[in-house]
């Protein structure tokens, strides 16, 4: 697994560099969302398969069946 965290100020232009990478990317498998929109359909997920051993194994199979590359907007770190 790989990944690249990019971090600034407003307006320096990250989010515009993660949509030309992914803009160059090839294929259909990839995806790009705001953070707190991932975590609302883990939430969402989450509750659905309350019971289940190891949900988030599940949720994250599920996502590897949908993608092989996902980024991330917004991610507010305190």
């Amino acid at each position: 697994m790989r990944g690249l965290y990019m971090w600034g100020g407003v307006g320096r232009g990250k989010t515009w560099l993660m949509d030309l990478f992914y803009q160059s990317l090839p294929g259909e498998r990839k995806q790009r969302l705001h953070f707190h929109r991932f975590m609302l359909r883990v939430h969402e997920e989450l509750t659905a398969l309350q019971g289940q051993t190891d949900p988030l194994e599940i949720i994250a199979d599920r996502f590897k069946a949908e993608t092989d590359v996902l980024c991330f907007d917004e991610i507010f770190c305190f």
